[in-house]
């Protein structure tokens, strides 16, 4: 497509010209920020240590669970595959022979991998639904039919664990990034500052924040 757009000179139309020179622009104006900020950054053990204590909650393990589940197209079919299960019948028996999920299915209705509290682990969407259904439950129980979407699971509990805090080291590489950014962000913005008193002058942030999309 590149190749089919210089063939036919788009490079030269007045629209296409005027985005290449603003590309341009964001991305000379992003080195030089990039390198006029980062040179005055300095990153200190202590420093890390303090902004992962006042953040802990961020870099903290989340609950999570090792679980079975049937997947039904109906709340019908759900509810009495529900029975079933209370009635003593095996529930991996039940997944095999009914679940519409047929990766786990295969596997008795067990879910490969933990589903973390507040993640989309099922990639199914609804995670709040999800999560609410999956983590009010204790180990070995099921839950009743749980709408999500056009579709109706029955979840069983076969593992848990709480969440936790990380140790720093744990996270260090994580911390650092992030406190990082978070110095570069205020660096620039002290630099913006600057400059916009001396210069009438645009500058792009997302380019040096690697926010731009």
């Amino acid at each position: 497509l590149y190749r089919k757009a210089l063939k036919l000179g788009l490079e030269n139309e007045p629209e296409v010209r005027k985005e290449i020179e603003n590309s341009t622009k964001k991305i000379l104006v992003g080195k030089v920020m990039e390198k006029e900020l980062k040179d005055k950054i300095k990153i200190e053990e202590d420093d890390l240590k303090n902004f992962f204590l006042a953040n802990k909650k961020k870099y903290q393990e989340k609950q999570r669970a090792k679980i079975s589940l049937i997947k039904s197209g109906m709340l019908e079919a759900a509810e009495k595959l529900l029975e079933k299960i209370k009635a003593g019948e095996d529930f991996s028996e039940l997944a095999e022979k009914y679940s519409l999920d047929k990766e786990s299915a295969e596997n008795g209705g067990k879910w490969k991998g933990w589903v973390v509290d507040g993640e989309d682990s099922l990639g199914i969407g609804y995670v709040d639904e999800v999560s609410r259904a999956i983590f009010s439950l204790k180990k070995g129980e099921v839950s009743d039919p749980v709408e999500i979407g056009k579709y109706f699971y029955i979840f069983r509990m076969d593992d848990y664990k709480p969440a936790r805090d990380r140790e720093f080291e744990e996270v260090k590489e994580q911390v650092t990034r992030d406190y990082y950014a978070s110095k570069l962000k205020k660096a620039y913005q002290a630099l913006l500052d600057q400059v916009l008193k001396t210069e009438e002058v645009k500058l792009y942030p997302e380019v040096i924040l690697g926010t731009k999309k």
